[in-house]
């Protein structure tokens, strides 16, 4: 690990979800550090925000970005795969993310607006 940012569990398959924003990754592992993959390390620029729901197999994070075309909320599998940016548009600089899975609903932080 060279630089984890924002720890997510997954208590359902005991797993440890993080960013490592300096690389441009989110990875996974088991709970004794043991089974490290990379889920995510393409069209990542400023990763930062991670949240789970491992109750519908999904992952939250945002991205930071550099400029404005960069900066997005997304939401995949929990094994990285079908992507899917929830929000694109009217985004600052979105950093810490999580979720109510009583309401459904995702709720995140934007440095740039203070908020």
């Amino acid at each position: 690990v060279h630089n984890a940012q924002n720890l997510a569990v997954d208590w359902i398959n005991f797993k440890l979800y993080f960013v490592e924003e300096h690389v441009e990754r989110i990875e996974a592992c088991d709970y004794d550090g043991g089974n490290r993959v990379t889920l995510v390390a393409e069209n990542l620029v400023t990763p930062h925000g991670l949240a789970l729901d491992p109750t519908v197999g999904y992952m939250f994070f945002t991205d930071s970005g550099y400029n404005t075309d960069d900066v997005k909320l997304e939401r995949a599998f929990m094994d990285g795969s079908n992507r899917f940016e929830l929000v694109k548009t009217r985004l600052g600089s979105p950093t810490g993310i999580t979720l109510d899975l009583v309401t459904k609903r995702v709720y995140w932080t934007d440095s740039h607006f203070n908020l």
